[in-house]
């Protein structure tokens, strides 16, 4: 009597396995308990994969090599593993997932034999070809004494992934594991469908068949590396394939990872989360200087980085943080570092929560903008509105720092709107996003602006005349017009402040009483208003400036009057 042939065998094992499922059916239908409705869902689906791989099985395997002993042709042998693997798979896949919803009490000795029986069933569709089954790695887990039960573990963060696969029911069993892990699916039939989604739609992953009409999976590797979009979006490659130069091909066109059919739920689930954690790493770096929604579109259309400078209106803000040098020189370095990057991490998030974009860090000073990439009418009220978060951290910040750096924390802010080239104005090795142009230059200067006219936040005319309808003109105060270094024209210049109320009200009326009537020549109104001013506010920094300069045109009447004033240095 001859041996069975691998074609005989494997309809033995199949033929077993239907008698299991039959088995278990009978089984759960004499129970009291109604089973869980996932459990007769995938048993359906078993014994139709079960009935649809006999009929591959005693159909297609009789003419390829699978009734006789031999050598065959390495063609023969990629065909032959690569479409059994497939019919597998359509059983794999909701076996797997059975076993998860099955109670392992009355059933475990049920799934233990459908395990060693699948199992069984793709040894030998490994072993094809090569005399041995060496190497095999079981997909349900044969010979395991006590099977470690499966649990797919959900993922925390939602993510978009697309399958794409011409048989349907790998689609199915695919995005059956995908959804029940949190994940979004969209499933496409062939490669140009791929290339559509992948090009078009907002996805982090793609899974990837390699035997696929229209566009192999390898051509669809070609075309996503030659485009850059593997650049952004993962790949793992799910295939039939088993050949180790498949697999090197695939990595080597730009894949995450190459999973052989029937696939490990679990293994795949593991690497889709590893994908996926790498691309969120890559997002992270994009979220220390954009808010998160942008960061994500940063990360997913990396193109977006090597983008050309484009004119844009814009809003840009420059906060210094005062006296560092001196608690640089007290504190020590180890200190002073510790100080400034508590500082920094709480203007960061400031400029984040309020949708602008960190430009940079110099030293002791933070550079934000607002209008771009992403536009945005009302970036003047958002970069003031920082700016005003910024001072209001002004007491928490000495409440926690004042004793350890044995200096008050402060700082001076200017704020200044306008036209600017922004886009990429890094390098190819150093990424950095921002804005160039005079009105970033004025924005620096209207920072050091602040300290001569001793108050703590300065914002253009420019700026208030951006500022929206809603905005409360009281919040403002006209300072004067100044003319600063390498900036021809003068600028208006207005102190913002969060502190209205009557005092603020008497203070804002008097001062620009007095600076109206300065420029305007009346030089005894201003000074009489200024001295009204004084019996209130003694200590205003700018009504004392503007005294100054009330006195020295009165002691010069014979001097042209010049309102603007040019300030001594930047």
């Amino acid at each position: 009597m001859s041996a069975p042939t691998p074609k005989d065998l494997l309809l033995d094992h199949l033929g077993s396995l239907q008698a299991q499922l039959q088995a278990l059916e009978c089984g759960l239908n004499a129970c009291p308990a109604t089973p869980d409705e996932r459990v007769v869902r995938y048993i359906a689906r078993m014994k139709e994969a079960v009935a649809e791989n006999i009929r591959f099985a005693a159909a297609e395997l009789a003419h390829e090599g699978w009734c006789a002993a031999g050598e065959f042709d390495e063609a023969t042998i990629r065909a032959v593993r690569h479409d059994a693997r497939n019919h597998l798979n359509h059983l794999s896949g909701p076996a797997q997932m059975l076993l998860r919803y099955l109670p392992e009490e009355p059933w475990s000795s049920s799934t233990n034999r459908m395990r060693d029986t699948l199992d069984a069933c793709l040894e030998l569709v490994d072993a094809y070809g090569s005399g041995t089954g060496q190497g095999f790695l079981g997909v349900l887990g044969r010979g395991e004494t006590s099977p470690t039960p499966l649990h797919l573990a959900p993922d925390t963060t939602s993510a978009s992934i697309v399958v794409a696969d011409d048989d349907p029911l790998n689609r199915e069993s695919l995005t059956d594991v995908l959804t029940q892990m949190g994940y979004q699916v969209t499933g496409v039939e062939d490669g140009e469908a791929a290339l559509h989604a992948i090009a078009t739609g907002d996805h982090d992953l793609l899974l990837l068949d390699l035997e696929m009409p229209k566009f192999s999976g390898f051509e669809v590797l070609e075309q996503l590396a030659r485009n850059g979009h593997l650049q952004h979006t993962p790949v793992l490659v799910v295939t039939g394939q088993r050949l180790v130069d498949a697999a090197v091909r695939c990595i080597a066109l730009g894949a995450d990872d190459f999973i052989p059919k029937p696939f490990h739920v679990d293994l795949l689930a593991a690497r889709v989360k590893s994908s996926l954690e790498r691309k969120r790493l890559r997002q992270k770096e994009f979220e220390q200087f954009f808010p998160a929604d942008l960061a994500r579109e940063f990360a997913r259309h990396p193109d977006l980085r090597n983008m050309d400078g484009r004119a844009v209106d814009v809003s840009v803000l420059f906060c210094d943080i005062r006296g560092f040098s001196t608690v640089s020189e007290k504190a020590g370095p180890e200190v002073t570092v510790r100080w400034l990057r508590a500082i920094m991490n709480r203007l960061s998030n400031l400029v984040i929560e309020h949708d602008g974009v960190l430009v940079d860090y110099a030293g002791d000073e933070l550079f934000a903008m607002w209008g771009a990439p992403r536009e945005c009418l009302d970036h003047a009220d958002r970069a003031c509105n920082a700016a005003l978060g910024m001072l209001a951290l002004v007491d928490d910040l000495n409440e926690e720092w004042q004793s350890t750096v044995g200096f008050q924390t402060d700082f001076g802010i200017g704020v200044n709107s306008g036209r600017a080239l922004v886009g990429n104005i890094g390098t190819d090795r150093k990424f950095k996003y921002g804005p160039l142009g005079n009105t970033v230059n004025l924005g620096s200067r209207v920072q050091g602006a602040t300290k001569y006219l001793r108050t703590r936040l300065l914002i253009t005319g420019e700026t208030r005349r951006r500022l929206s309808p809603a905005w409360d003109p009281t919040s403002l105060r006209k300072i004067c017009h100044v003319k600063v270094q390498n900036i021809a024209a003068p600028i208006e210049l207005y102190q913002l402040t969060s502190q209205c109320g009557p005092q603020w009200d008497v203070l804002r009326t008097l001062y620009e009483k007095a600076i109206h009537a300065f420029e305007a020549g009346n030089l005894a109104e201003s000074d009489l208003a200024m001295g009204e001013l004084f019996q209130h506010f003694p200590d205003d920094g700018p009504g004392r400036l503007l005294n100054l300069r009330v006195a020295e045109a009165m002691l010069a009447p014979e001097e042209p009057l010049d309102f603007v004033w040019t300030l001594p240095g930047k």
